[in-house]
């Protein structure tokens, strides 16, 4: 049996840049091949989609509510592509497995036609709709199909119309929130107040929340969707690519500040900074609303009213935000006036803030890689730099009040500057440039006050076997979700080709450390 490696084998092997690069493509080549077979068990058919949304085996039990629901997921992404749809599969393997009521399977049946198939052929499908929808007593279902054919061919009122008869029935929550969001974008505050007086009409989204609360200008329902906007309903690859990321950064932030393993309180003050950090982003969202909702300070596509709102507005808002939020920590660095605990500790609420932004971010739009490369650390060394001149304004008030703000204004100007330049195609490479900018004075700070000691595992090392975990952890989640693997791993391919220029900016910083 091979003896467990010393510390000098390990000092030395984390360090040797050809090791890393091997161990690194291991990793990325075993990540592939998980890849591979994750997309295996992607949906590629219609049926097969309807199955993954509902989450539940064909044999598993769904409701016919959820059943619908997945159905019309799926008719709205087919909408245009009729050769991708079996009818007569999609009657065996979904409707007939899960649907025990004959009529309601044929309502669902006639449905799928008349949305996908010419209205031609579809006559008899829409006249066996009609005469259900006028049925005493009410057929379930038969007015909700027919106000979303409706809405989908634009005729707004008479979908309403058929929503309003089918939100009779008290399991008819997909109607009512229909309904609920034509008044929210309307603005009808007096329905809207008078709907919500009926405990019928109950909000489960995000967006109804925040809509509700910009129309009635009550904070409450703003920050209730906030909350729901934050935390609910995201899909398991979501934490499944960020939760790894923010612990890599967590982890080399420990390594170029310096902070000994055993020591644990600089470490816990930068978990809580991590915690401080994801809150700060709750306040900067509701910020966010009232400034551009209820202020009205917002893009509307001037380059000098862009400019002001991204400065003015997201450098502002963003940078003042964290800053607060790391002010619950202020007394213990205070007392420790420890610059590594201090960096540590304000580059964590960064990182928390970029956590929570990544959630959203994987969710809607993926760029793993890139934001892990970018935007992760433009957070971090911002806060962190403009946490530490906080600090040490609070010890010489008098020697220091000038240059904390002087730092307060720049980091605003770099912040507001990154984003807007990163709106136009033209200002990459100028974006480029006020992000290393800011990577390399963070850098420079830290090695000025963050005294060196010995440690075995380098921060290379952990920058490069972590960069090979997230693309492999992303490229995993985008062919889960993918049905051509070709097509994941191209798109986080093509992603770490246009990543692999900045990486050497970190390699750069970290082999000699």
């Amino acid at each position: 049996m091979r003896r467990p490696l010393s510390e000098p084998e390990l000092y030395r092997l984390s360090r040797d840049r050809g090791l890393l690069a091997r161990l690194a493509v291991i990793v990325a080549s075993g990540f592939v091949v998980l890849a591979f077979f994750c997309s295996l068990s992607a949906p590629r058919t219609a049926v097969e989609a309807i199955d993954s949304q509902l989450g539940v085996s064909q044999d598993s039990v769904a409701t016919n509510e959820e059943v619908l629901g997945a159905l019309r997921r799926t008719l709205l992404k087919l909408r245009g592509r009729v050769e991708q749809w079996d009818i007569e599969a999609f009657r065996t393997n979904v409707i007939e497995p899960r649907i025990e009521d004959p009529g309601v399977q044929a309502l669902f049946l006639a449905y799928s036609r008349a949305a996908l198939l010419p209205a031609t052929e579809t006559a008899l499908d829409l006249e066996f709709l009609q005469s259900e929808a006028r049925e005493i007593p009410r057929v379930r279902f038969a007015n909700e199909l027919l106000g979303d054919l409706a809405k989908w061919e634009g005729n707004v009122e008479l979908a309403l119309e058929h929503y309003r008869i089918e939100a009779e029935f008290p399991d008819a929550e997909y109607v009512r929130s229909e309904i609920m969001t034509h008044l929210i974008d309307e603005g009808d505050r007096d329905a809207l107040v008078r709907l919500m007086k009926d405990p019928t009409y109950e909000l489960d989204h995000h967006q109804y929340w925040l809509k509700l609360g910009v129309i009635l200008k009550d904070p409450g329902f703003i920050f209730r969707g906030i909350v729901l906007h934050d935390y609910g309903d995201l899909p398991f690859v979501v934490w499944f690519i960020t939760i790894p990321v923010t612990f890599v950064w967590f982890w080399i932030l420990k390594k170029i500040c310096f902070v000994p393993l055993r020591t644990y309180k600089p470490l816990i003050l930068g978990g809580i900074g991590v915690l401080l950090g994801v809150a700060s982003t709750t306040a900067t969202l509701f910020a966010v609303v009232w400034q551009e909702h209820i202020w009205g300070f917002e893009l509307n596509g001037e380059m000098m009213n862009d400019f002001l709102v991204y400065v003015l507005g997201v450098g502002v808002r963003e940078e003042t935000i964290k800053l607060l939020f790391l002010l619950p920590l202020v007394p213990w660095l205070y007392k420790s006036r420890d610059p590594k605990t201090i960096l540590l500790a304000a580059s964590c609420v960064g990182l928390g803030f970029a956590a929570q932004e990544n959630i959203g971010y994987f969710h809607r739009y993926g760029g793993t890689l890139s934001r892990f490369i970018t935007a992760n650390f433009f957070h971090i060394t911002l806060t962190g730099t403009l946490g530490f001149a906080f600090c040490r304004f609070l010890y010489t008030p008098r020697s220091e009040w000038n240059r904390f703000l002087a730092t307060y204004i720049i980091v605003i100007l770099v912040h507001g500057a990154y984003d807007f330049i990163g709106t136009h195609p033209e200002g990459g490479f100028f974006a480029i440039v006020l992000f290393c900018f800011s990577a390399f004075f963070f850098f420079d700070l830290v090695e000025k006050h963050c005294t060196a000691n010995r440690q075995t595992i380098s921060p290379l090392s952990v920058f490069v076997i972590g960069c090979s975990v997230i693309f492999g952890c992303a490229l995993v989640a985008t062919a889960a979700t993918t049905p051509s693997f070709h097509t994941a791993l191209s798109q986080s391919g093509n992603e770490l080709l246009g990543m692999i220029p900045l990486m050497f900016l970190y390699i750069n910083r970290f082999r000699n450390a």
